[in-house]
């Protein structure tokens, strides 16, 4: 590296605010090799010196996260509460809810109250919502699927940390008798699908950097279970830089700015970044549907929600179930000054979440699941929209500036992140289909407890009995078992040859086949 590029680097350092860490960067840069150099430097000059600056106003002014501006400032959050709370009705702040997400000059209404110059913002239930059992939706979903007009992406960048891994999370074993893992799991009922429409169907799995070639090495390994190729696309969202608690970058190791994913928020931007949005549209593709791949009970093709999507006109659709209790760590559909929206469990007060109507339901009862579809040209007329950053205090690997690795147990640096449930106050049509939860949602969070493999294990077979008893009419044994994803997606055949028949008391793994 040539003098030139040296002063390159430090001068872009200085001019997007890390001062300190260019002068802690010079000290230990004659200890750095040439590959150890170069690599520093291509992160340094990648680095976008407007989210930096947005990043730092938000630790310094206590944000909660930012919503950009289409102006000059288009990173620069605004401000949205006080103290880290965003603000709810009641709750005076000083939000500015003309600052709400905005795309090509058009910002969104908003139902606000002004008083001294402070803002009141609105939250209610949301209220566009309708139950799922509509077969006729169902047969129109399954319909749009045939026809080519549908595609999945599943959002797979985790790593399994909290279950004491170092794998992706997706290739850890869930079913109940086969252990497939939840990558597994995604291709049978992706196959299944697939074969009940007669047509490939098509999906994209985002990873991320830390688990990218992971993730397609297991498939590759496995054959991709009994997929074509062709018929995945896999590609990593972005990171973003992490800062430590005074706003600064800092090292995780020698020769690597510490960063993180950047949350799932990014994923349509990544899409057409690499081209499949277009690819698609080409194709035919008007519906993709979101599914996170720690669910193991959600369906990739939701033939009754791509029918209710269609019927309803919406560009946005949310699958979502109740509630199990007040202290469910999940976010809950809402609308925000007038706008479709969904509010973390951790920004409603006690009384809050524990509201109940006169018939006894929670006000506020309506989970975010993870589970979207998006119609492929709303996404097309919002590309240019910025979502908000939320920010979270972490605990980060750092290295020191005598070279020495830490992990505290207490919160070190700032991680930052896009969500993808931040999209909805953009659309104009949002409906919620409500299902029961045992039929689409049992994640894999945690290694004991609630959401462990025990209680996903548990809704798995539960489910599957459920569904056992619906295609033949007659009640399971109590033992365990485990249904092929063909019963997820049956043919005629399957549905004619199942009725009226029990189970195989010797067997424990039931496909179409038998």
């Amino acid at each position: 590296m040539n003098l030139s590029q040296y002063s390159q680097i430090f001068e872009k350092l200085q001019e997007i605010g890390q001062g300190r860490f260019a002068e802690r960067l010079s000290r230990c840069w004659h200890s750095l090799n040439h590959t150890q150099r170069e690599k520093l430097s291509a992160q340094i000059l990648q680095l976008k010196g407007d989210l930096l600056l947005a990043q730092q106003k938000m630790i310094h002014e206590n944000l909660s996260f930012g919503l950009s501006s289409s102006k000059s400032e288009k990173f620069i959050p605004q401000i949205l509460g006080l103290n880290g709370q965003r603000p709810f009705t009641s709750q005076k702040s000083t939000r500015d809810a003309s600052k709400l997400p905005e795309f090509e000059g058009e910002k969104p209404k908003t139902q606000v109250e002004e008083e001294g110059g402070e803002i009141e913002s609105q939250i209610l239930p949301f209220q566009e919502t309708h139950f799922s059992g509509n077969s006729q939706d169902f047969e129109a979903g399954k319909e749009l699927a045939a026809s080519g007009k549908c595609a999945c992406v599943v959002l797979a960048g985790g790593q399994g940390s909290r279950l004491r891994t170092t794998l992706p999370k997706g290739c850890l074993p869930v079913s109940v008798c086969k252990n497939k893992s939840l990558f597994e799991l995604i291709a049978d009922k992706m196959r299944a699908a697939s074969t009940c429409v007669g047509h490939p169907l098509s999906l994209a799995m985002m990873t991320s950097p830390l688990n990218h070639q992971e993730t397609r090495d297991f498939f590759i390994k496995n054959n991709f279970f009994g997929l074509h190729p062709d018929q995945i696309t896999f590609f990593p969202q972005k990171t973003w830089p992490f800062l430590d608690l005074e706003g600064n970058l800092f090292l995780e190791s020698t020769d690597q700015i510490a960063s993180g994913p950047n949350g799932n928020g990014g994923v349509f931007q990544r899409l057409r970044e690499i081209g499949l949005l277009e690819k698609w549209r080409r194709q035919g593709i008007e519906t993709i549907h979101i599914v996170p791949v720690d669910n193991p009970l959600a369906l990739p093709f939701d033939f009754e929600l791509f029918g209710f999507h269609h019927r309803m006109g919406s560009q946005v659709s949310i699958k979502t179930a109740k509630r199990k209790n007040s202290h469910e760590k999940v976010g809950l559909l809402a609308q925000l000054n007038g706008k479709p929206a969904v509010i973390e469990y951790m920004e409603l007060s006690l009384q809050q979440k524990e509201a109940k109507n006169p018939q006894g339901e929670y006000i506020f009862n309506n989970a975010n699941l993870g589970l979207f579809c998006f119609s492929l040209s709303f996404l097309e007329e919002i590309q240019n929209a910025s979502l908000p950053i939320h920010k979270a205090k972490k605990s980060l690997k750092k290295m020191d500036e005598e070279g020495k690795i830490h992990f505290p147990q207490e919160p070190n640096g700032w991680k930052f992140e896009e969500f993808i449930f931040d999209i909805l106050p953009f659309a104009k049509k949002c409906h919620a289909l409500i299902a029961p939860r045992e039929e689409c949602f049992a994640p894999l969070k945690n290694l004991h407890g609630e959401d462990s493999i025990e209680e996903v294990q548990a809704a798995l077979l539960a489910w599957d009995r459920k569904k056992m008893h619906q295609i033949s009419g007659v009640e399971p044994s109590s033992g365990p078992f485990e249904l092929s994803s063909a019963f997820y997606y049956p043919t005629q055949e399957l549905l004619q040859k199942w009725q009226g028949r029990a189970l195989p008391s010797n067997i424990s793994y039931i496909n179409e086949e038998m």
